[in-house]
Formats: structure tokens, sequence, C-alpha cells
């Protein structure tokens, strides 16, 4: 009986040692499955993403520790380390993570069908073809996120949609880099170093595009606008600066009177930084629009280093003798001014600030054609070296009726003021004339007649002011309800 229960004992524990062993093996296998066996490859040097003497598993990267001669699968992480640049080298290269550090770059070039399950980090990742790998890119583009680089051959059309940092860098000026889906945005900077970035082709819609910060365009870097007759959207919120060729319009010559074409306006609505726009080539506009809080704290300056490089081709007869209340002025005009400071520097030509057809100044009680260019109470238009006509036309013209209603500020410190307008400029409420440097050349220089207190203000310091038309002709050549 004894040695029948110790023999029971005994097989007892030699079952339950095989059945835990047979656990170990079990949980061993599962674990393969399950990602237990995962490994982190860290870039020991450059090279090439199939080559194992590229990949350490020591996290210092100070030794090469690859026992296996691995190299990255799907459920691999993967960590690209600051002055590491790898190369693809292959197609189909995949990763559970891909962790690009600042300063480390993979080169995917032309390969194509990558899957990286998550992307985190903020190095530069550059693609040759127009396949952009599949996975969880959220982290790497966004505003902590890193840079991508196109560099494809015979140009791409985008099926990304957001970046942190972008860089367009194709191998011809002429090859396109196309984006014909809206909502378009870059966190970053965009940057296009050589090609050309077309908004839109022949899609029948209009676009959305959003830059958080500068756009940079390099002497060899081009953007044109599409073929499709429909308006775009661009908004910039840092610093556009272009030494290449840019066309925001297929216009080529300005038509004041008609809103039409495919085209883009171009939005500068940073509400608590100056931005810079600054023109070391040609740059064809067709909207410029200033939007920069609630106040003219923030200003926005445009200069250009030629003054053929600055060229303005929208419409600018939206306003009328009664433009809106301030400091809620609606502007839709080819220069719209609606808060901030707009600041026109050196080398900028504005040949009209407003236009109409109709207009007839010298005609009792015509109201219903006016055409006005109205300064919100928000806002100052600044002259610092600029030329600015309000009316292409010869002066006194019948197709602007005034640089009026200034609600806010009207500032020149050097450059030129061409007032072509039949009744000069006008100042309404508390708007107020600035004169330090530079010259005013007006047919009147007068405060409102319209209803409330239009008390305005003139103030001269300097530069020289020339009235054209004396109160005799003036008032012969308007009337009370237009003054």
């Amino acid at each position: 009986m004894i040695l029948s229960l110790l023999r029971d004992k005994t097989d007892e524990r030699i079952w339950t040692g095989v059945c835990n062993k047979l656990i170990l093996l079990v949980i061993l296998v599962f674990s393969s499955f399950c990602g237990f066996g995962q490994k982190t490859y860290y870039s020991y040097q450059n090279g090439n993403w199939n080559d194992p003497n590229v990949w350490t598993l020591d996290p210092s990267v100070t030794v090469w520790t690859n026992p296996t001669n691995g190299t990255p699968t799907s459920v691999d992480q993967v960590v690209i380390r600051n002055g590491r640049k790898i190369k693809a080298n292959g197609s189909t290269r995949q990763a559970a993570l891909l962790q690009i550090d600042e300063g480390g770059t993979l080169d995917l070039q032309a390969f194509t069908g990558h899957t990286f399950a998550a992307v985190t980090g903020s190095g530069l990742l550059r693609i040759a073809s127009n396949d952009f790998p599949a996975g969880d890119f959220s982290a790497f583009v966004s505003k902590s996120g890193g840079t991508i680089e196109y560099y494809a051959t015979g140009g791409f059309a985008f099926s990304q949609l957001t970046y942190n940092n972008l860089v367009i860098n194709l191998p011809n000026t002429t090859d396109l880099a196309l984006i014909k889906t809206t909502n378009f945005h870059v966190n970053g900077i965009l940057t296009i170093s050589r090609g050309t970035f077309q908004i839109n082709d022949n899609t029948a819609q209009s676009l959305t595009l959003v830059i958080d910060s500068d756009l940079y365009v390099a002497a060899n870097g081009r953007i044109i606008t599409g073929t499709a007759n429909y308006m775009h959207d661009l908004t910039i919120l840092g610093n556009f600066t272009n030494y290449g060729d840019v066309k925001f319009t297929t216009r080529t010559a300005p038509d004041y009177l008609n809103d039409n074409n495919p085209r883009v306006h171009v939005h500068f609505t940073n509400s608590t930084h100056d931005q810079n726009v600054y023109l070391g080539g040609p740059a064809v506009f067709y909207r410029i629009h200033c939007l920069k809080g609630t106040d003219d704290t923030y200003v926005l300056n445009v200069d250009a280093s030629d003054s053929s490089f600055f060229r303005l081709y929208g419409p600018n007869n939206f306003q009328n003798n009664s433009p809106g209340t301030p400091p809620n002025i609606t502007n839709n005009n080819a220069i719209g001014l609606e808060s901030g400071t707009l600041r026109l520097g050196q080398n900028i030509v504005v040949p009209s600030l407003a236009s109409s057809n109709d207009y007839q100044y010298n005609v009792y009680g015509v109201t219903a054609g006016t055409r006005e260019y109205a300064i919100d109470q928000d806002a100052t238009l600044w002259i610092d070296g600029a030329t600015v006509y309000t009316s292409s036309y010869t002066a006194p013209s019948n197709h602007i009726s005034a640089i009026n209603p200034v609600y806010g500020k009207l500032k020149i410190t050097s450059g030129y003021l061409i007032d072509r307008s039949a009744q000069g400029i006008g100042l309404r409420i508390t708007g107020q004339l600035i004169v330090d440097g530079g010259s005013i050349t007006a047919t009147a220089i007068r405060t409102s007649a319209e209803s409330a207190n239009h008390r305005g203000a003139y103030r001269q310091t300097g530069g020289t002011v020339t009235i054209l038309r004396d109160i005799s002709t003036f008032y012969t050549k308007t009337t009370q309800s237009q003054k």
C-alpha cells in the first residue's frame, strides 16, 4: 500500500513536470506570434536596410550587437539615430514602429510597397516615388514631427495631405508636384527647392491649403495654378519668400472689373506676429488678404528686390460708398486689407486700389455706381517705399469716387501715393492721414459729409502733399450725397 502511494506521487510529479514544460512551450510559441520576440534595431552606421552590419541591438549605438545578423521585420521596432542615413534599397520594407530621430534620414528611394505601423520622430523621410508608405504617420506629420522630402523623377500627385515640414526637390524645374484634393495642410515650413508646385489641374473643385509657418520658393522653384475655372484659398501664417517664379492666377494681365479665371486668394492671417512677403523673383497675385487680429498692431510687410516682381491682377470693384460698419468692413478687393497693418515697401507698385465702369462724378444724384477703397477702423495702409495709385484711370477719374472711407489710418513714410479719384482722400469718424515722408498727390483731402460725427485727423511731419483741385472746381464736380 505504501509503495503504491509513493509510485502514485512520483507519477504525479513527473506528470506535473511534463505539463509545466508543455505550458512553457505553448507560451514560447504563443509569444512568437504575439510580439514577445520583437527586437529594436538601431542604426549603427550608414547603409542599406537589408544589411545586418547597419543595425545594432545596442540602444547607445556605441557597439555593434547583432548576434543573429538580423534586419528589421514587420514585428520589429526601428530607430534611426542622429547622423545616420539609411536607404531602403528594396521594396516592401516593414516595421512595427519606425522612429527617425532629428538628424536621422530614411531614404525610400524609388522603391514602393512599404508599411510602417507607426512612424514618429523629427528626422527626414525622403521619397522618390509617387507611392506614400502605409501606416500611421500622425505623429510624424504633427507640429513636433519631422520632414518629408519628395524627389520623384517626372513628378507626382499628392496622396498624403498633411505634413509637418515639406520639401519639394524634384529633378527638373518643370516636374510637377500636383495637389488636386482639398484640405492640404502643412504644420511647419513648405519649401519648394526645385520643381513646380501646382494648385489643382482641370478638376472641378475649389481647394483649401493652409501653411502654419513659412512658404519658401527657391530659384528653381515654381508655383502655378491649374486650368479649372475655380477659386482656391491659400492661408500662410508665417513668411512668404520667393526667389523663383510664382503665378497665383492664369491671367496674363490685370482685370479690375471681373472675378473669374483659375485663381488663388492668398491670406495672411497671423493675429499674434508680424509677417513678411519678400520677392526676389516674379510673383503674380490675384488677391492679397490681410486679416491680422482686431487692431493694427501686427504688420504684413511686402517688399521686392525689383519693381517688375510684384504683380496684382485681381478685381477691385467690390466696395462702394457704404462699405459696411466699422470695424467689421469686408474688403474683397485685390488689396484685401481688413485688419492689421499692410506695409507696402520697396519696389512695390499698385496700379489701382479701386475701379468702376459706371460712376459719373459730374452727374448730380448718381450713387449706384460709386467705387471706393475703405480702410477699416482696425487697419492701417502704410506706404513705405511703394508707389500706389487709387485708380489706373486719369485724374480726376469717374471710375473711382474716393479713397474713402478711411476709418483707420492711411500712412506714408516714403514712396508715392497718387490719388486719381473724383473726390479725393476722405476721412470718416476718427480716420487718420499721417504723412511722415514720401509724396502724396491728391484731388482733395477732406472729412466725410455722411451722417454721424466725422472728425478725422491730419498729421504731417515730413514729405510733400500736393492738392490738385481748388474748392470751387471740387464742388461743381461732386454732389452733396457723394462727398
